[in-house]
């Protein structure tokens, strides 16, 4: 957890960056998808899927998303939608319906986390989003000399507002980007970044860390060049940017073993405040992962018929079982039809790929046959995450 970290100019020094030396780097792109639950049938998983729109190949690329984040070395994590927030932690929230989607803030209620910041002892950039504000995302990126925010309207994905060091940039004109030098006020000082916009996106660019931000439709895409100095020395929820996803939960100073749970180290690059309180969204991130526990499986059974022959036989409605990294708290027994089909045909072997696939079976190719028999099953009502 980060207590109370400003994200103004006048910020504290841990995170203000220092003076810095120049390089100059190309990035491009890469590719991020909304992870899928284990065992969750197509027709239920995600609708959303963050891509980048560049076509290029990219190496250091972290994919921001309301309720994901994919790090720069691949490993995808959850957070807890905007209604889950309103909803289970803010005292100020009014009801004018029944439905999540018609009720509003009194007054702004909103978590901040760091998504990424150089962790060496130059601090040269730091980079935050602010969850759940309303009707709006919102974004700051502070670098030597500047602090640049970016708001965008949740109804409007052309509608963003940059300010920086506290004052609008107003309306920018496509193709004129605007400069930023090393030494704010001398013309002739070299351009350390620049922001941009384009048809679909804004982006902002720093030369001198090899870092580069596209905001596009909710999302932010941070890239960073493989050949930055920052490589390994990042810290924050978009992972320490090594290549190896398998650490992406540990600081890269940190000796700490064994390391942190996901959901601690959601919870460890918090940005606590007022209307943000540890226990609250620790509340929200351990029911938001729990909901994520139950999922939807094909059970599959073997048997033999009474001329010898093989058969393997699926229930023909999905059976709730836990997820591989959550604990059964409450199971209940139910009757299930089974339908059975002879080993090696092209039906078995397609169900049996999807299984495999961890992918549920589509009902209707096995509700059209009549099932061979009943057997009780056990699922899973309530599971608890353990990650």
């Amino acid at each position: 957890m980060i207590r109370g970290v400003p994200i103004n100019i006048g910020c504290s020094k841990s995170l203000l960056p220092s003076n810095h030396g120049e390089h100059s780097y190309h990035p491009t792109d890469n590719l991020c998808r909304t992870p899928v639950p284990h065992g969750i049938d197509a027709k239920n998983r995600t609708a959303d899927k963050m891509e980048s729109n560049s076509r290029s190949r990219f190496s250091g690329e972290c994919i921001v998303k309301e309720d994901c984040i994919k790090t720069f070395d691949g490993l995808k994590l959850h957070l807890p939608n905007c209604y889950a927030w309103h909803n289970t932690s803010s005292p100020s929230l009014s009801s004018s319906s029944s439905s999540p989607a018609h009720q509003t803030l009194e007054k702004e209620e909103y978590c901040r986390i760091l998504l990424s910041q150089d962790c060496t002892n130059q601090s040269l950039f730091v980079l935050t989003e602010s969850l759940c504000l309303r009707n709006k995302t919102e974004y700051n990126l502070v670098v030597p000399f500047y602090q640049i925010a970016i708001t965008q309207a949740q109804d409007h994905t052309e509608s963003v507002n940059v300010k920086v060091n506290g004052v609008s940039l107003g309306q920018l004109e496509y193709g004129k980007p605007i400069l930023l030098r090393r030494t704010p006020q001398n013309e002739t000082s070299p351009v350390a970044h620049t922001i941009e916009r384009t048809n679909t996106s804004l982006t902002v660019t720093s030369q001198e860390l090899g870092i580069t931000i596209i905001v596009n439709e909710r999302r932010l895409f941070l890239q960073v060049s493989p050949f930055s100095l920052l490589q390994g020395q990042l810290c924050g929820l978009c992972g320490d940017f090594d290549y190896d996803e398998s650490n992406d939960l540990v600081h890269p100073h940190s000796h700490i073993f064994p390391p942190p749970t996901v959901k601690d180290f959601i919870v460890d690059n918090l940005i606590t405040s007022q209307s943000c309180r540890e226990a609250d969204y620790r509340r929200v991130l351990n029911g938001h992962y729990d909901s994520m526990c139950v999922v939807n499986i094909t059970e599959r059974l073997s048997r033999f018929t009474s001329d010898g022959l093989q058969e393997l036989c699926f229930s023909v409605l999905p059976v709730r079982v836990c997820g591989q990294t959550c604990d059964v708290t409450r199971t209940q027994t139910r009757q299930a039809d089974f339908v059975c089909l002879p080993v090696g045909t092209k039906l078995t072997n397609h169900i049996e790929e999807r299984i495999r696939n961890h992918r549920v079976v589509n009902v209707l190719e096995l509700s059209k046959m009549q099932p061979n028999f009943k057997d009780t099953v056990e699922e899973a009502t309530v599971c608890k995450s353990r990650a």
